[in-house]
């Protein structure tokens, strides 16, 4: 069997969606939490003029989209090939968490888990963990790049008099 020998039944790739869809409706509430927090931090942060306040929650929240996305994939892919496989739970409603380690109060095994699986589940959730944050940074910085939001907006524009025809 897996590294914890379980009777779980293995969560099937044909429910790779619903892994991704549960993962989105629960953790999307966390994420609007962190939201609220980050916006409260960056009002406190001086900004020299108002437009980069905005930006500034801007990138935050694409930030923010990014990384919920890219954990709800992360998820399906952890549920459906480790979870049930490696180890289980009876409270399962997402396996992977990018923010929050895999503890041994997560793992229900009778007699308790033996360190050596302990030690290479959490291996495993540390290997997804970084794949979840570098393709969010990687994500981030391309839209950021790529999909200029600070495009600059003539003076022209911004003072509301209109050009003169020559």
């Amino acid at each position: 069997m897996g590294l914890i020998d379980v009777p779980q039944t293995p969560i099937p790739w044909s429910d790779f969606p619903v892994e991704c869809f549960w993962y989105i409706a629960f953790l999307s509430l966390i994420h609007l939490f962190i939201f609220v927090i980050g916006l409260a931090a960056i009002a406190f942060v001086p900004a020299k003029e108002p437009r980069q306040f905005l930006r500034r929650v801007r990138h935050f929240a694409l930030f923010l989209c990014i990384f919920l996305v890219s954990g709800s994939l992360f998820n399906g892919v952890w549920g459906c090939s480790v979870y049930g496989r490696m180890y289980s739970t009876s409270d399962y409603v997402c396996g992977f968490l990018p923010f929050w380690p895999l503890t041994q109060a997560w793992l229900e095994m009778p007699g308790g888990v033996p360190e050596d699986s302990f030690f290479k589940l959490q291996l495993l959730w540390l290997l997804f963990t970084a794949g979840t944050w570098g393709v969010t940074i990687l994500l981030y910085r391309y839209v950021t790049k790529v999909c200029r939001t600070d495009i600059e907006v003539p003076e022209a524009v911004q003072s509301g008099k209109r050009g003169t025809a020559a």
